[in-house]
């Protein structure tokens, strides 16, 4: 017997807690339990039973607490919809109103500038430059954004294992798509009066970008995300990140796709989703880097 009750202690003494494994004394113990529960070991069999219970115990709070927190946070995000749908509805609003300018009283002022603009970018093309502008146009295709957002937003939540980071980026792109399909159907805005080469584009869609809007929903999300939760750090990938949209705006300048006041829309109306979109989702999400 005195040899079973000590190697009993010995099995005891070795135990791992997959909880907390933080080894208090000799002993690590479940972290659901007191810090005055030990369990007496007075025999294999009674020792094994009282692990099994503990362990199974422990088990089943874990998931509660897990369930409990991932509820939580769904219940978070179900709130926020409603203002992501009243802030959405006022942003294209605007964009429409600013888009029906264009294409009405300023047609002749903003227009003809516009229109200089890309004369100069016309005459100022080149076999590499063309090639390079085409690459950077890339960036904000819609191939490139079915493969790659799916893609992102795995590895948020790999990185991050939180719904509101994932349901950030796909409000972002979910918010640009939207919108870019009603403005682009109810605003008709002939695209540049210079040889486009972007072939196959809708010749009265040239407002806004829809290229320029997805690199910043896309690229423009990420570096939200990495400026938020990285720390310093990693701050200057947010800003290489950030840079991405500006050279898709150019090289769609260059290709003639778009006025610069489609580009600019653009870029104007998917930083203020954007900021939105993290105000409503990321304000109060764990992990913020205060750091500055």
């Amino acid at each position: 017997m005195q040899a079973a009750a000590a190697t009993a202690a010995t099995v005891t003494n070795h135990v791992f807690d997959p909880f907390t494994a933080v080894p208090q004394g000799k002993v690590c113990r479940l972290a659901m339990f007191r810090e005055d529960h030990t369990p007496s070991a007075p025999a294999h069999a009674s020792g094994r039973k009282r692990l099994s219970a503990d362990v199974g115990t422990g088990l089943m709070s874990t998931m509660q607490m897990t369930l409990g927190s991932t509820g939580t946070r769904r219940r978070e995000v179900a709130r926020a919809v409603p203002r992501l749908l009243l802030a959405w509805g006022i942003i294209f609003a605007v964009v429409f109103a600013v888009g029906e300018a264009l294409t009405g009283p300023l047609k002749g002022s903003v227009g003809v500038r516009d229109n200089q603009v890309e004369r100069w970018f016309a005459e100022h093309r080149s076999g590499s430059l063309t090639t390079v502008a085409d690459d950077l146009s890339l960036l904000g295709e819609t191939t490139t954004v079915l493969v790659l957002g799916p893609v992102l937003m795995v590895v948020i939540w790999l990185w991050r294992r939180e719904l509101r980071s994932v349901a950030f980026l796909a409000v972002a792109l979910l918010g640009e798509l939207a919108g870019y399909l009603v403005v682009v159907s109810l605003v008709s805005r002939p695209r540049p009066p210079v040889a486009i080469l972007d072939p196959g584009l809708d010749p009265t869609h040239s407002y806004p970008s829809g290229h320029v809007a997805v690199a910043v929903a896309m690229y423009g999300g990420l570096a939200v995300l990495i400026w938020i939760f990285c720390g310093p750090r990693w701050r200057w990938l947010s800003a290489t990140l950030v840079v991405l949209p500006l050279l898709v705006a150019v090289a769609r300048l260059y290709l003639g796709a778009h006025h610069p006041s489609d580009v600019l829309a653009s870029l104007v109306y998917m930083a203020v989703w954007l900021a939105v979109a993290a105000a409503v989702l990321l304000t109060d999400a764990p992990g913020r880097s205060y750091r500055h």
